[in-house]
This record gives C-alpha cells, sequence and structure tokens, in this order.
C-alpha cells in the first residue's frame, strides 16, 4: 500500500487527513491488479492520545487495472 498527494489539517483537537491510496493485489489466479481509492481520516486528540475516529475510502475512477511490471 502506498500514498500520494497527502494533506493533513489541524483544527485543535481534530485532524482532518486526505490523499491517494494504491494497493497492488495478486489474485488467487495470480494476476496482480492495482486498486486506487481517495481517503478522508478524521482524527480526534483524547488525553494526549490521536484516535482515528472515521475513516472512509471511495474508489477512483477506473481503479482496477492490471499492475505494471
Amino acid at each position: 500500500v502506498e500514498t500520494e498527494a497527502v494533506s493533513a489539517h489541524v483544527f485543535g483537537d481534530t485532524g482532518v487527513l486526505m490523499g491517494t491510496q494504491r494497493a497492488r493485489v495478486r489474485l488467487p489466479d495470480g494476476t496482480e491488479v492495482t486498486d486506487v481509492g481517495y481517503f478522508t481520516d478524521v482524527c480526534q486528540r483524547r488525553d494526549g492520545h490521536w484516535w482515528v475516529v472515521l475513516a472512509h475510502n471511495i474508489a477512483a475512477p477506473g481503479d482496477t487495472a492490471p499492475a505494471r511490471s
């Protein structure tokens, strides 16, 4: 799994992380595909620790394609 174009914003005790996630997966038949999606994670600071309170991911248009060798 790789991330690209990641941006982070902190608003007091709330943080928002957004970017693109690319995951290469090998299917049972041996075919490799690359899934690409856009993600948003919302974190909240509680007692000095950051906790993910929401994680959202949507597929990028045309997200599943054979991986390049």
